[in-house]
């Protein structure tokens, strides 16, 4: 299903220059103490507490939004699968939309456009999270659609099949068919074999055909289960309305006697070099990464300003280099991908006729190389904190934002703490960020390149060997 994420107003007004709260010692300009003041106000407003049946609910009003957020996020995700159950956790992503006793068929749906509102969900490898955001004053009926379809949930073999089929066209529509993401996420999930998250979880075809009613509703009961789930509500609404409608909705559901298993390795992939051929990419692709210790790693806020830093905007080291040396690009991208326990830094790269894959490896080698002999300044490091607090600000400027970031606090083990992201990234220093790639970034853990068909692959050679501004002017004119 598709998902993701305007900023308010309220916002606007407090974006100046970031970093450090003022009564800590700071690497950049002091924040506006709005911001600040801001956070730890959002912090303070929510109220949090827990069902007789296990199920935690946080509340966090706001009276000045004009809508209400409700997110219901379970502990489960691809990394919680056996093998036979590849693809389960995703799979009642979409069997959940589909009916129950109480709201048969595309019932969730339709009475939640009709009200104004929407609805969506995501299954990642660590959780899944059901959301719905609607006008005030419609919390009661999002409620009672969520334990409608919590507790009544109905299996029948024919919503099976026909949600199998789904699953198997999204996959085919956003992995089979996509230039590069095929080969990459094969070769992602090949490195991550013998953990928890070494396989698709979009599943495999071998544990879908093998998805009946009695093993689906046996996953149900595992994982779909009150102290496996959080409950938060956000936006505009009474805590006490709040409080009476949860209990009504969600106290009957039934306690389980056994706590619900948690995950605590830290999980790093194997190192490898490779060239993948990939028939459906019109162009090659270069790509190197670094891996880390995912969100529940003390250093990982480290490590997304030092991924920034060296790669990942229009300032990077990465970036400055290719200005330096005239080595343009049809695309530079680059990321830094946490899940609870494994962490990635990844810049993909599709060049220009003359840059071979070698050329690129070198590029990438000396900003390192560079950021290690020469150190890292105060200005890049806090134009790094600048962006990584400035998008932070922008999710919080929705009430959905604000319910994702509440949750993925709360799963990790944490108390919730807006303002705790935003001092994490204030706290870095030139030394921190030297340590980081010092540990993580010296070697490559995946350096790949994808190449397209014989012919393509013919080409790039044929350009890479000519002389710099007979192949520009060729692959201009072709282009």
């Amino acid at each position: 299903m598709p998902i993701i994420k305007s900023l308010s107003a309220l916002l606007l007004s407090l974006m100046l220059p970031l970093c450090q709260p003022a009564q800590a010692k700071t690497l950049c300009r002091t924040p506006d103490p709005a911001t600040v003041e801001y956070l730890q106000r959002l912090t303070d407003s929510v109220a949090g507490f827990r069902l007789d049946n296990g199920l935690r609910v946080f509340l966090l009003p706001d009276p000045h939004r004009s809508t209400v957020t409700t997110r219901l996020v379970f502990r489960v995700g691809a990394r919680d699968e056996a093998p036979f159950e590849y693809g389960y956790a995703h799979l009642f992503e979409h069997l959940m939309f589909k009916g129950s006793r109480e709201v048969p068929g595309e019932g969730h749906f339709r009475l939640i456009e009709q009200v104004g509102g929407e609805t969506n969900a995501i299954t990642t490898f660590d959780q899944t999270d059901y959301w719905n955001r609607l006008p005030a004053g419609q919390l009661d009926l999002a409620l009672r659609l969520e334990a409608a379809r919590w507790q009544g949930l109905q299996l029948s073999a024919e919503k099976i099949r026909n949600q199998l089929a789904a699953v198997r066209e999204e996959r085919a529509l956003r992995l089979d068919n996509q230039p590069y993401a095929k080969v990459l996420v094969d070769l992602f999930l090949k490195l991550a074999a013998g953990t928890p998250y070494g396989h698709n979880p979009l599943g495999t075809d071998a544990a879908l055909d093998g998805a009946t009613a009695e093993r689906l509703q046996n996953f149900f009961e595992r994982h779909y289960r009150p102290d496996n789930g959080l409950l938060i509500i956000t936006g505009k609404f009474t805590p006490a309305t709040a409080r009476t409608l949860v209990a009504r909705q969600f106290g009957a559901l039934r306690a389980v006697a056994e706590p619900a298993p948690e995950a605590t390795a830290i999980y790093r992939l194997d190192s490898t070099e490779a060239r993948l051929p990939d028939p459906l990419a019109p162009f090659p692709l270069y790509g190197m990464a670094w891996t880390s210790g995912g969100q529940s790693a003390r250093d990982y806020r480290a490590v997304e300003i030092t991924g920034d830093l060296l790669f990942g905007n229009a300032s990077s080291r990465f970036q400055a280099q290719l200005r330096k040396l005239d080595k343009p690009a049809f695309l530079t991208q680059s990321f830094t991908f946490g899940a609870h326990y494994l962490g990635i830094t990844a810049i993909g790269f599709v060049p220009r006729g003359r840059t071979s894959f070698r050329e690129f490896r070198e590029l990438v080698g000396n900003t390192i190389r560079e950021a290690q002999v020469g150190g890292i300044t105060r200005a890049e490091v806090c134009r790094a904190i600048r962006s990584r607090q400035t998008r932070y600000l922008q999710e919080l400027a929705t009430s959905t934002g604000v319910a994702r970031l509440l949750g993925n606090q709360v799963l990790l083990g944490h108390a919730p703490d807006f303002l705790q992201p935003w001092q994490a990234w204030a706290a870095q220093t030139p030394a921190s960020v030297e340590k980081v790639i010092g540990s993580h970034f010296r070697q490559p853990t995946v350096a790949v390149e994808v190449a397209p068909n014989r012919g393509l692959r013919f080409v790039k050679k044929l350009l890479e060997l000519m002389p710099e501004n007979m192949a520009n002017r060729l692959e201009d004119a072709v282009l």
